[in-house]
Parts: C-alpha cells; structure tokens; sequence
C-alpha cells in the first residue's frame, strides 16, 4: 500500500465538557489510496509526537472527526490503509494541531480563564463577590477605593487597609477616611520640588541623552535621597514612553536605546523621593527634539552596517527575509546573525528598530576577564510595536546557528545595570536554531517601564565562560558578572567606578595566570615527549648493536 499524505486538518466546534476540560472536535482529511484493492483507512493519534495511543477504523472515506479532544493541548495525527486481506500500509507523514481555547465572549479570556465567560467587559473578580474588577469601584474589599488606592501607589487587589505606609501611627484605612495623604507622615515634610538641569528647554539631541535635575533638598533634617522617578512623554500625542524609578539614577540618568524615536519632539519630568518613600511635587516639564539616526541612513530600524545578506532566510520558509515585514535581522558578530519574527503573533504590529552589540564591540559581553557571562550573539536590543497597551507578544528569534546547549536568555536592565535570568519565558527549539520569547508591554523587562503599546527588550544567549568563577544568584541577577555592560550610576552622578576597574584589573590578572599555567602544561608535556623520543632511540641503537648492525622492521614497528 503506499504512503498516504494528510493535508487539511480543521478544528470543529466545541460540543461538551469533559471533566475540568473542554471537549471539542478536529475534522481530518487526506489524500485518497489509487489501489483497486482498498478497503478502507485508520487514524491513529495522541498526544506525544511518535506516540500514538489511540486509533479508529474510519473505513474506506477521506475525512473523518475525532471527538473529544481537550482544548488547549496538542495532538499529533497519522493515517494507515489497509486491503481486502488486512494488510496494513506503513504511517503516513504526521500531522499536528493544538486545539484552541474556547472565548465565547470574544474578550480575548479563554472561557476556563474567565470569571465571566459571558461578558465581554468582564474577565475577573479578585474579590469575588460576583461584580468583575472593571465595575466595582472596590476589587478587594479593603473600603478603600480602587482610585484612591492608585492614585497612591496602593495595590487596589491586595487588602491593604490595616497597613501604616507612611509609618505616622495612622492605618491606610484611618487616613483614607481622615482625607489625609497616606504617604507622606504627617510631621514629614515633602522634599523641595527638583529643578530640571539638562538638557535645555527644546534642545535638540541625541537619541540616547542624558537627563538631569538639581541636588535633592529636604527640610528634614537627616532626610536623603532614595529615589528619582523619571517621565517622558512624546508630544505629538502626549503618550507616556519612558516611567522608570530608580534608586541609582538620582540626579542623572541616560535613556536606554531605542525608547526614542528620531526626529520626534518629547517632554519630560522629575520627581525626587526621601528615605521615607515621601515623593515631591512633579519637576515643571522641559522638552527637546532627538536627532535623525545617523546608523540607519534607510530607515528601516536596522543600523546600515548591521544589515545582513538580502538572500538570507533564517526563518526557513523559502522566501528571503528581507522581503517579509513581519521579520528583521541584523549581524551579531563574528560570522552571526539573527532575526527576530512575530508571525503569527496578532498582537505585535511591527518591529520597530533591532540592534545587536557584537561580542567583539563590548567588552562585557565577550568573555572579558572578571566576567562570568559569555554572549556568543552579543546584547540584543529590539523595540515591537503593539496593537494595544498591555498586550502580551509572542515572537520567535532565529540564529544562523545554534545556540549553546547550556545557553540561557538572559535580560538587561539598562537603568539599573543588573542581569536576569528570563528563561522561564524563553524556549529554545529541539536543534536550538530558534528561541519562542513572551513578551508582556509594561512587565518585567520591558525597558521603557510603562504598558503604552511599546516593548523595548535589551536581552540575549548567555553561556558561562569561565566555570564556576560567577554564576546568576539569588533570583536571577547577574549584576555583577555583566556590572561592566554600562556603569552603575550612583550618588549624584555616573562617573568613574572604581570597584568595577578593580573587578576588572583581578580578573584580568586571573586570565593571565590561567594561560600562563596552561602552557607551563604544554611545555612540560613537550619536554616529557622529548625525553620520551630520546631514550626510545638511545635503546634502538642498543638493540642494533646487539644483533650486529641488524636492524628489522619488527623493532621499528614495536617501537612508535
């Protein structure tokens, strides 16, 4: 019997329950047997690829369904046909298919996710006490407002109300109901509202330009500065595209790559905050204007002298990346590339600029001497455009070769120039020519700290390159193997760091011994072989003595 080919596979509707699960139906279709002794076919399936657990004779038709698979879980199909005397074909070629969650609302909630599968303006009750968090006015029961619980910083889905946060012997609940700023001690005064140094009031600058603000003042005596929440909003439509507060960045902070756009006018603001978490009154706004980018003389997000092959298809589908808009790819260094996809992906709009920093370009990233963290395709910065604020991503990242077995995708944070390991959210494919990355606007490492339609993502393979000098601790953080990417920013400014010139002096001292021990090795190993070889023929001329200047093949043989 021949090989049979399946090529359409439908999902049907939903039709019942099925314990926790939802039951639904795949439609299967295939190609049609030519010989005149068939009698009929069987589907076999399950739900591991090569595995198949369960099996059905369908008879002599080219379409079948299969009832009762479970939403949300992937199924791997083939087919057989038989004879009037049962013999059977080999497998066909397998086919698979994750059955899709049911959202009978069209909230974008999968029904067994939604609290109220029947409203498309509810999905959750946090309290629940049956009213969706979009319509009660209280989400956690604590009598206190979701508004007024936003407005100061409060979780408006934890119970909060008994907590003290400003430590002024008063509940958050008493000041709420006293109408009193629950932040701010009431013998504490707000720091002095900063001043904006730099840049200049609409001056124009570079696409990555450092903001500054005055020295905090206080009143209170002791009071000091643990923090500065920094703002930038474009103009042209007044949405937020940078909110970050920092505990390192207090008087001076330089803007990541890629959270501006060029030749776009934006203002900004400042607030500072003292060691009681007290914040000031917002900064008056400055505004400026970036300039165009001078790498990117097409404008096509990608720097001119990182454009790669236009014949290229990382991605493999037979059409050359560069004619697709749903994929960009750039040169990562020392022969690499890479191309970051969203097909498929129907909250990403586009792509908005990608980078890479090649390992041979940084020294942090290539190995350096003190440095724990290898990146073999260097720092990766990308910027995705969503269809609305909020939306969570899934994209798809191509390497032109694979990436180590024991490689982690690790994300930088710019502001704070600390490491983390987001593996949890990454995963590689089976040859690890290509990683799936989930992304969410506004969540942990979203570099411009705000959900406002846009994700900036620093991140990149990690491997380690020096065994077990370093490792990610604790959570993740990897601050100090890759402290060197970009300087700490501490005190007042960014300056000179001297512990990390320290770190970087030992460990290039370390580097040095280690080569130097290992050719000590290599010449001890060559001398050895040398005394080896010396005394080998020091007994050939022994034995050629010996026999009377006879000397046989045997005991050259014998002798190597």
């Amino acid at each position: 019997m021949q090989r049979l080919l399946i090529f359409v596979l439908l999902l049907a509707l939903c039709v019942a329950p099925l314990s926790t699960a939802i039951a639904a139906s795949v439609d299967l279709e295939w190609d049609p047997n030519l010989e005149p002794e068939l009698a009929g076919y069987k589907i076999y399936w399950g739900t591991s690829s090569g595995t198949y657990t369960h099996s059905m004779d369908v008879g002599n038709t080219t379409t079948t369904t299969i009832d009762g698979v479970e939403e949300g879980r992937t199924y791997y199909f083939v087919a057989t046909a038989y004879d009037n005397q049962s013999n059977e074909s080999e497998y066909s070629n397998q086919v698979s298919f994750t059955v899709p969650l049911s959202d009978s609302d069209g909230d974008g909630a999968p029904d067994i996710q939604d609290a109220f599968p029947s409203d498309p303006l509810e999905t959750i009750d946090s309290d629940r006490d049956g009213i969706g968090n979009n319509a009660d006015q209280d989400d956690d029961n604590d009598q206190m407002p979701d508004a007024w619980e936003m407005q100061y910083g409060f979780d408006p889905l934890v119970d909060d109300a008994s907590q003290d946060s400003d430590g002024d012997g008063l509940s958050n609940l008493d000041e709420y109901l006293a109408g009193s700023n629950p932040v701010v001690p009431q013998d504490n005064a707000e720091p002095d509202t900063p001043t904006l140094a730099l840049p200049a009031d609409q001056q124009v600058v570079e696409l990555t330009p450092v903001l500054k603000t005055n020295n905090f003042q206080d009143l209170d005596a002791g009071d000091f500065h643990s923090a500065t929440r920094w703002r930038i909003f474009r103009e042209s439509d007044d949405v937020c595209v940078f909110d970050i507060i920092s505990e390192y960045s207090l008087t001076e902070l330089q803007i990541p790559k890629l959270i501006l756009d060029e030749n776009k006018s934006y203002r900004w603001e400042a607030r500072h905050y003292d060691n009681h978490g007290t914040p000031s009154e917002w900064s008056a706004s400055r505004s400026f204007t970036t300039r165009a980018d001078a790498n990117d003389g097409d404008g096509n997000g990608i720097p001119d002298d990182q454009e790669i092959d236009m014949t290229a298809d990382l991605d493999g589908d037979g059409t050359w990346d560069a004619d697709q808009d749903n994929i960009k790819c750039v040169k990562a260094g020392d022969g690499k590339s890479l191309g970051i996809s969203f097909k498929g992906s129907s909250n990403v709009v586009e792509i908005g600029s990608i980078s890479a920093e090649p390992p041979d370009d940084n020294p942090s990233l290539s190995a350096a001497p003190g440095d724990s963290e290898y990146f073999p395709f260097g720092l990766i910065n990308f910027k995705l455009v969503m269809n609305q604020p909020g939306d969570s991503a899934e994209i798809k990242i191509y390497f032109s070769e694979p990436a180590p077995p024991d490689g982690r995708w690790l994300k930088y944070d710019p502001i704070e120039a600390t490491w983390t390991d987001y593996s949890s959210q990454a995963a590689f494919s089976s040859d690890r020519r290509s990683l799936t990355l989930y992304l969410e606007d506004g969540g942990e490492g979203d570099a411009d700290g705000t959900a406002n339609g846009m994700i900036v993502d620093p991140s990149g393979v990690a491997v380690s390159s020096l065994g077990s000098l370093g490792s990610v601790s604790g959570g993740g953080s990897v601050g100090d193997a890759a402290g060197c990417f970009i300087n700490s920013v501490s005190g007042e400014s960014a300056g000179f760091n001297a512990a990390q010139v320290w770190k970087t002096i030992c460990g290039r001292e370390l580097t040095i011994g280690l080569i130097l021990l290992a050719l000590i090795k290599m010449f001890t190993i060559v001398l050895a072989r040398m005394r080896q070889r010396w005394e080998d023929t020091q007994r050939h001329f022994e034995i050629y003595h010996e026999r009377g200047g006879r000397f046989t093949a045997k005991h050259l043989m014998t002798k190597r």
